[in-house]
């Protein structure tokens, strides 16, 4: 089925493909779509974090590792949501949303020099934590 056939496909009880599939396979779909405009900046943030070429070599297959880890997780949440097990935000949104937050920290560690200011308050508050125990 075409996206938009997937959009307003309305399954019954005796359709193949089911509700589940249907749900996985747009929820899969849409989220591939939404990786896509991601990669360029974790290629831009992995580029610029190393200074010499082993650093560099180093990062290249970190952002291998992270796509691959990152597929597979879509693959396992999209199984999962075509068994009924788990729900298509939890196990194909939220590994997106994991990729989008370690994204964004990576590109402001790269093109900050520090890491965005919610970790600048989590360090505060965990020294504060540290004196007060």
């Amino acid at each position: 089925l075409t996206l938009s056939e997937l959009w307003t496909a309305q399954p019954t009880d005796q359709s193949d493909p089911d509700a589940a599939e249907i749900e996985a396979e747009l929820s899969m779909r849409l989220v591939i779509i939404a990786t896509i405009p991601l990669l360029p900046f974790l290629a831009a943030a992995l580029a610029l974090c190393g200074g010499a070429r082993r650093e560099r070599r180093a990062a290249v297959f970190i952002g291998l590792v992270i796509l691959v880890v990152y597929y597979e997780a879509l693959n396992f949440g999209e199984s999962l949501v075509k068994n009924g097990k788990l729900a298509a935000p939890v196990a194909l949104w939220l590994p997106l949303l994991i990729l989008t937050i370690g994204t964004t920290c990576m590109y402001a560690r790269a093109f900050l020099g520090r890491w965005p200011i919610i970790h600048r308050r989590l360090r505060r508050w965990s020294a504060a934590q540290a004196q007060a125990g």
